[in-house]
């Protein structure tokens, strides 16, 4: 309903406090946080404890942000409702849980709090990342430690992500602060990451949420062609674009936020520049900007069905679904496409059908390729006078290619552009090397350690962490 409103150059962002405080919490502390990437056959292990709004939403987005080159993802979500979970997803989102797909998902049914899930948790293989979420701040928060003691008594060394979800917010500033006392007198802090309402839109001020937006803004910059050059109409019709349908918006989000993790993977990641001079003078010490075309011109075709992939992944857990008359045979998506394709150029919007859903590439005859699909397009759009080419295959691979431009920000132009309540310039962020990302962040935690939040410098040490875990391993 919101889309169907004529909101002239009004920006206008659907809050959804559950949707933006996940996204949130995801890119400050990603799913690869403890994860050596230099592992042969590595997997990425989620946990989801609690499988209402916040789990769902957590899960849907784990399928899209886990989807990584070096490691394969696995999701394991426990509830008292595990079927009637299962059931419900398979509804709304009907290819999220096809036992085909390259992730695995398996909701159990169960009691948190019970031997028997126990029982269950040391079947499961090593697990990265814990979210906790059952409703009430205090059942989570139990939970939550309940989980780290298992964990502790399981792997001794090397800890999962334990996030919790809490309402409150005065709770959550004193469970970042969860500690017991040593022999040796220091703070062994129980290390549960709390995330809540009052997410990345209303918080105006979090480096996250002007981050995440402006990803996402690249990324639709992206695809409109806006260039360093254009004038500031063209700008304004972009950006009024991007705004103007909730669900390109979030989309678009989906692929910025996805950047990082395909970075990381290359050894690198992104950096905001301080403003303060005195700051920056110590940042430009350690920090130098990469220059991404020439440092990943032999690793990141690696990435090209990573994107696709990744995309895929997104669709789905919005709850689209291949558009086909049965199987996944080029002639089956035809025959299905014709049918709507006088109407809608590429997806069926009532029905959320989509060609596109099939892989880059397949060794099975009766499995389209995405190639494939994109010839049939045009072949079908042609015989009937139409003109539509969706280049699906070259728009994943340009993505990929322009991540240091859409990083840096050559499509804000020379006066830059308001965002949140700000005016953002290009080269505000740039790629830098995890190594020397790593050497800044402990330079500023050995600096300033003593009057930092606990919130600041838990995710900074965090980010220290994934920096370290990193590598090159395309």
């Amino acid at each position: 309903m919101l889309d169907a409103k004529d909101k002239r150059n009004l920006r206008v962002i659907l809050i959804d406090e559950i949707r933006d405080s996940v996204y949130e919490h995801l890119y400050r502390y990603p799913l690869y946080a403890n994860q050596n990437s230099t592992e042969k056959n590595g997997k990425l292990s989620v946990l989801i404890v609690g499988g209402g709004k916040i789990g769902t939403e957590f899960l849907k987005a784990t399928v899209w942000m886990g989807q990584m080159k070096s490691l394969d993802l696995e999701i394991y979500m426990i509830d008292l409702k595990g079927n009637l979970r299962r059931k419900s997803l398979s509804a709304r989102c009907p290819e999220l849980l096809q036992e085909d797909s390259d992730y695995q998902i398996d909701i159990h049914k169960g009691n948190i709090f019970s031997k028997k899930i126990e029982l269950y948790l040391n079947e499961l293989k090593d697990i990265n990342y814990c979210m906790v979420s059952l409703g009430e701040d205090e059942k989570s928060l139990r939970a939550a430690l309940a989980l780290r003691g298992y964990f502790y008594r399981r792997y001794k060394k090397v800890q999962p992500v334990i996030s919790v979800y809490v309402e409150s917010r005065k709770k959550r500033e004193a469970i970042r602060n969860l500690n017991e006392t040593t022999r040796t007198k220091e703070k062994y802090y129980y290390d549960i990451v709390p995330f809540g309402n009052g997410g990345i839109y209303q918080s105006q001020q979090g480096s996250e949420a002007l981050l995440i937006e402006y990803l996402g803004l690249g990324i639709h910059a992206h695809y409109c062609r806006l260039k360093k050059e254009d004038n500031r109409e063209t700008r304004r019709e972009v950006i009024k674009g991007y705004y103007s349908r909730q669900y390109n918006r979030r989309s678009s989000i989906a692929g910025g936020m996805h950047i990082s993790s395909k970075l990381w993977e290359m050894g690198l990641g992104i950096i905001r520049v301080p403003e303060n001079e005195c700051e920056k003078k110590l940042f430009q010490k350690f920090v130098h900007p990469v220059n991404y075309e020439e440092r990943t011109e032999n690793i990141r075709k690696t990435c090209y069905s990573l994107e696709h992939d990744r995309w895929m992944a997104y669709v789905r857990a919005e709850g689209w679904s291949l558009a086909t008359e049965g199987g996944k045979n080029i002639d089956d998506i035809r025959e299905c496409y014709e049918q709507y394709c006088q109407v809608f150029k590429n997806q069926n919007y009532p029905d959320k059908l989509h060609p596109a859903l099939i892989p880059l590439e397949s060794d099975d005859p009766q499995i389209a390729t995405l190639q494939q699909v994109d010839d049939m397009i045009v072949q079908v759009n042609k015989k009937l006078g139409l003109e539509y080419e969706p280049r699906y295959v070259e728009s994943d691979e340009e993505v990929v290619d322009h991540i240091g431009k859409i990083v840096s920000g050559e499509w804000c132009g020379e006066e830059g552009i308001v965002l949140n309540g700000r005016v953002v310039q290009a080269n505000e962020w740039i790629i830098a090397d995890l190594g020397e990302i790593l050497q800044y962040d402990t330079e500023i935690l050995k600096r300033e350690e003593a009057k930092m939040s606990l919130e600041k410098r838990l995710a900074l040490q965090y980010e220290m962490m994934w920096c370290r875990n990193g590598k090159i391993s395309l």
